[in-house]
């Protein structure tokens, strides 16, 4: 794959003309998605019948996109309402594995259970009363990505533990790219990974400010696309990541020793 002087980069390139020449591989595909609509329950498959129609959606879409030199990996967050999403998926693509249970792509750890479910009976009824015609928990899907009462470590896994736990989680899955992409004889790997809101809403709200833009959240089910991209000519500490949500496609660099985004530097 050759990615020239592309127009969907975010970041300033500070060496333009050189930029332009490097030599851009694909290692590998991710495909990640937030589980379907819950009651909550934990108990498989935790998805409502709105939920279940909604990842058969899904994965309508993750088929038809699949392409036949890859070879899809499925990876489910450990929380019942992932892996009735998972399965779903599994089924309606023919895959023939099992499904890979990883639980660093869990939910927000609860450390007080009690005040955690006041919390969020309070941003239900909160919601409720704002937006009515809504689903009340749209409203506690805002409230994760500012309201500070999710920052208590008393109470919550604090939001930047959370972020931190997922870029953790997206270092380890280039450095096992990297080790296929060494090996010719092997398919380039597409990680098709069911997950949660506290960890994806603030991956698509950081790289396409949804909030600045009056966007709503990510919904259940909606799919973030990433390629990684890495130059076969320099080191790979970092790596591009070009990813597709609603249509839109933005190119971010990943810092793997540090494990941040660099958007717009």
């Amino acid at each position: 794959m050759y990615r020239e002087g592309d127009p969907h980069s975010s970041g300033q390139l500070p060496d333009a003309e050189s930029k332009e020449q490097e030599h851009l591989v694909e290692l590998g595909r991710i495909t990640l998605l937030r589980h379907g609509q819950t009651e909550y329950t934990d108990e498989y498959p935790d998805l409502t019948v709105e939920g279940k129609a909604t990842i058969e959606k899904s994965a309508e879409q993750i088929a038809r996109g699949l392409r036949h030199e890859e070879e899809p990996i499925i990876v489910s967050s450990d929380k019942a309402r992932a892996r009735g999403s998972a399965d779903i998926i599994k089924e309606k693509i023919g895959y023939s594995k099992e499904v890979k249970i990883q639980p660093s792509m869990t939910a927000m750890q609860l450390r007080d259970r009690e005040r955690a479910k006041e919390i969020f009976e309070e941003m239900l009824a909160e919601n409720k009363n704002t937006h009515k015609e809504e689903a009340p928990v749209r409203g506690v899907d805002r409230a994760y990505l500012h309201d500070q009462r999710f920052e208590d470590a008393t109470i919550y896994e604090p939001r930047s533990e959370v972020e931190k736990r997922f870029f953790k989680n997206l270092e380890y899955t280039i450095r096992a790219f990297n080790v296929v992409h060494k090996h010719k004889e092997l398919q380039k790997p597409h990680i098709i990974g069911v997950s949660h809101f506290e960890l994806l809403g603030q991956l698509s709200e950081k790289v396409f400010n949804l909030s600045e833009r009056g966007e709503e959240p990510l919904k259940h089910g909606e799919l973030i696309e990433i390629e990684v991209l890495a130059s076969e000519e320099n080191n790979q500490d970092q790596v591009e990541l070009q990813i597709y949500f609603r249509g839109e496609q933005k190119q971010v660099g990943f810092d793997r020793r540090t494990r941040t985004l660099l958007i717009g530097k």
